[in-house]
């Protein structure tokens, strides 16, 4: 299968709140809202199917992202896909080349009611394209340029209230459907799949993000903001993962070292999170404070008597120090990062203020 069809079909919903429900059953030939013929199904997820179409009225080709019946039922209520959508594409109308545009949406209604997203189709995803390089380690170049078009996408997503929470490899996707060898450094990133964005009204306490990826404020049960993309940026690193063609956190429960029980899983998270960035201004009550007074899972990180971070690692190993033990440590990455990865969300740059940092304009 093309890499642009394996990409198209990685439209999921990663929220376990609703079940899966009733797919929209289609098949090649049949034409949906007199003017869609599906050619073939692209690939599905647990929410989703996405189906690739001829559009009759305008020509042209598309990708319709049929939702099941519960995660059509739900929209408005506990999931905004629809919303987010029509939001960003009066943005890219005017000058966000870097979010996808709704074409056309509708329902098919029968024995269950269907939500049909329409929209550009688009190429490979990060995902495949990194599967490409050796040992999975993209060329800086191309690390520089994904990373300034989705620092460009989050800048017209949060400058409209809205938060992404799902930012990984295979949501961004390379324009460059019908191309027999694009050069990747010339082609526009799309961040895509909206299933789990949120908007300004929505649930911001809900549990977000790839768990390896997944910021403290929502690992400690805060309510979280555009910052929590911010640490999902970062932290894929959508840099540090790239670049090394490893994660940069693996949580997973842990015996302790005194013998004391197992460490969870999220607790080993906070501490790794905790050792490798928290900076010396950060070392004080003020972390503390902050997570202690809005957090609701606080007690399960954090020893009250006395009052400090429960550290569940021997040594600190900062994240220089790792980035130099993959041999990717320069100044102008590491302040990058940085910037991106603080533990407090207030200290963490905003999309628009990364895009003037020198890593990205160099």
């Amino acid at each position: 299968m093309a890499a642009w069809k394996k990409a198209l079909g990685l439209f999921k919903r990663k929220t376990k709140t609703i079940p899966p429900g009733i797919h929209l059953d289609l098949h090649p030939c049949q034409t949906l809202h007199s003017r869609y013929e599906i050619v073939e199904r692209l690939g599905q997820g647990r929410y989703s199917t996405v189906w690739l179409a001829n559009d009759n009225k305008m020509g042209t080709r598309c990708a319709i992202k049929a939702l099941t019946s519960e995660a059509s039922a739900y929209q408005g209520l506990h999931t905004y896909e629809l919303e987010v959508l029509q939001t960003l594409t009066k943005l890219s109308n005017r000058s966000c080349a870097n979010v996808p545009r709704l074409l056309d949406h509708f329902r098919v209604e029968g024995d269950s009611d269907h939500l049909c997203l329409v929209t550009k189709v688009l190429g490979a995803s990060l995902l495949d394209v990194q599967r490409t390089f050796d040992g999975r380690r993209v060329p800086t170049p191309l690390v520089q340029r994904v990373t300034r078009h989705i620092l460009q996408a989050l800048t017209c997503l949060h400058d409209a209230n809205i938060v992404h929470t799902d930012i990984k490899q295979d949501n961004i996707m390379f324009d460059s459907y019908g191309a027999e060898a694009p050069d990747y450094l010339n082609v526009d990133v799309v961040l895509s799949d909206y299933g789990t964005a949120t908007p300004e009204r929505g649930d911001h306490r809900r549990k977000i993000q790839p768990v390896a990826l997944r910021c403290p404020e929502a690992l400690l049960g805060c309510e979280w903001t555009t910052k929590a993309d911010i640490w999902n940026l970062g932290c894929i690193v959508r840099v540090f993962e790239l670049l090394s063609g490893t994660t940069l956190f693996r949580p997973q429960p842990q015996e302790r070292s005194d013998g004391a029980g197992t460490v969870t899983a999220a607790q080993c998270h906070f501490a790794y999170i905790y050792s490798h960035l928290c900076t010396d201004d950060e070392n004080n009550g003020r972390l503390m404070k902050f997570f202690y007074l809005d957090g609701d899972r606080f007690d399960h990180f954090y020893a009250l008597d006395p009052p400090k971070i429960k550290v569940l690692t021997s040594t600190r190993e900062t994240l220089a120090d790792v980035l130099r033990s993959y041999d990717l440590f320069t100044p102008e990455v590491h302040s990058f990062l940085m910037y991106m990865l603080r533990i407090h969300p207030d200290d963490r740059l905003t999309a628009k203020e990364l895009l003037e940092h020198p890593w990205i304009t160099m």
